[in-house]
């Protein structure tokens, strides 16, 4: 967070990379500046910009063109004004390759990088995640945090999660509205898995 280059974050599609990329704003020392989550509508020079001395996240930076890239590029290069934080869940090594992203691009942002791992290799976090997201999720619906049964933790577990943190936000947080006492049940859980229709 106290870095000032530019960050990449990978992983894949609902691992938590835009969640990283705000933490990293909000505990580094722009986080009274502002943040701005860039827009492919809008000219990506002009949100450099607006982001001052604050961050700028760019969401699956992989997918800007070219020409925003070099524009990015020649930001980075100045070493001035906005940090930025880019999340992708795409190669980019290989887009490279390819002629899809600038390789000069690729190489600053190598030099910090963050690998999301898939909810399915974080199985020693697993439980601590899914607390953590239970209080994040009471605090939103203004209920007291429940804790989880035996019973919902393994179902809860015994699932792979391909949907990743997201996936398992959205089960959670249909839980917790379904809760009426102090523990999340099995029976206040939706359907999901490979089962579901």
């Amino acid at each position: 967070a106290n870095a000032q280059q530019p960050v990449l974050i990978s992983g894949a599609p609902g691992t938590g990379k835009g969640q990283i990329a705000r933490w990293i704003h909000l505990h580094g020392p722009r986080a009274s500046k502002p943040m701005i989550i860039a827009h492919h509508r809008v000219s990506l020079a002009r949100q450099i910009v607006e982001a001052e001395t604050g961050s700028l996240i760019l969401q699956e930076v992989g997918e800007w063109p070219l020409t925003d890239q070099k524009a990015l590029l020649e930001h980075l290069r100045t070493g001035q004004g906005a940090r930025i934080v880019a999340t992708t869940d795409q190669n980019l090594e290989k887009r490279a390759q390819a002629g899809f992203f600038n390789s000069e691009l690729l190489a600053l942002f190598s030099r910090n990088r963050i690998e999301m791992p898939a909810l399915s290799k974080r199985s020693s976090e697993f439980q601590s995640i899914t607390t953590t997201l239970i209080a994040e999720l009471s605090r939103e619906l203004a209920k007291s945090a429940p804790s989880v049964s035996s019973q919902a933790w393994t179902r809860l577990q015994g699932y792979d999660w391909p949907g990743n943190r997201r996936e398992l936000r959205n089960v959670l947080k249909i839980a917790v509205t379904n809760s009426q006492g102090p523990e999340i049940l099995e029976t206040d859980l939706p359907q999901f898995g490979y089962d579901r229709t």
